[in-house]
């Protein structure tokens, strides 16, 4: 392989990469396979909590998972707390 080819392949990874990553940055949804994962996460987490609402999106080179779960309206909010941070925990 000559230089010159190689110089060719090496800008065209780099420019693979940074397609990749501008995506990211402009806040790319997140993957469904990934998504799914986290609603599994919070379907097994507690037998009273019942997933609302599940966002992911890429912020840089994180991923930002918003989580909006519907917990019974005579729990004390103490008890939503920890259910909820708890659940953080798994997610995280």
């Amino acid at each position: 392989m000559s230089l010159k080819n190689v110089q060719i392949n090496v800008i065209y990874a780099w420019y693979c990469q940074c397609l990749e990553e501008i995506e990211k940055l402009i806040g790319k949804r997140a993957d469904n396979e990934y998504l799914e994962h986290i609603r599994e996460i919070c379907d097994s987490h507690n037998e009273y909590v019942t997933l609302d609402t599940l966002r992911g999106y890429h912020s840089g080179r994180n991923l930002l998972i918003e989580v909006e779960i519907i917990m019974p309206q005579d729990f004390t909010l103490k008890k939503i707390h920890d259910i909820s941070i708890k659940l953080q925990s798994k997610i995280e």
